[in-house]
């Protein structure tokens, strides 16, 4: 598996990816608004590939993790931990982050839990968590 940075040429498979997973762990999501993020160039994106193929991306604006997307047949097998912490650790590069948060749903809530994160506030189905970054996964 290779992470490496989003390219405009990964827009496809990323909108493939949201299709992939949306009612599973999201809905009502507008598919343009996923798109306008892919187009903002003050997120920072990465994208999982496995021989050639695009299984996962996440993102980031400023100190908050927005999305993290891996292909249905492939989660649960450590992509999106791997990502994860391939992510945490690029944002640490622009400067000290003494704390980042995740935008998540409850569903997600554990797998954030495990990486340090703890619940900070609730808004209908969408869960903000905060991780002190002092403290190792």
């Amino acid at each position: 598996m290779e992470i490496r940075k989003f390219l405009p040429a990964d827009k496809e498979a990323c909108l493939s990816l949201f299709e992939a997973n949306q009612g599973q762990f999201f809905t009502n999501v507008d598919p343009q608004v996923f798109q306008n993020l892919l187009e903002d160039s003050h997120v920072l994106i990465f994208v999982a590939e496995h021989n050639g193929q695009l299984i996962g991306m996440t993102c980031s604006r400023e100190a908050s993790i927005q999305w993290l997307m891996i292909h249905p047949d492939l989660q649960r097998q450590g992509v999106g931990k791997f990502l994860t912490l391939f992510l945490l650790r690029e944002m640490g590069k622009s400067g000290p982050l003494p704390t980042v948060s995740a935008l998540t749903i409850p569903s997600s809530a554990p797998f954030f839990e495990k990486l340090g994160f703890r619940l900070q506030s609730s808004e209908g189905s969408v869960l903000q968590m905060i991780k002190k970054m002092d403290v190792c996964a």
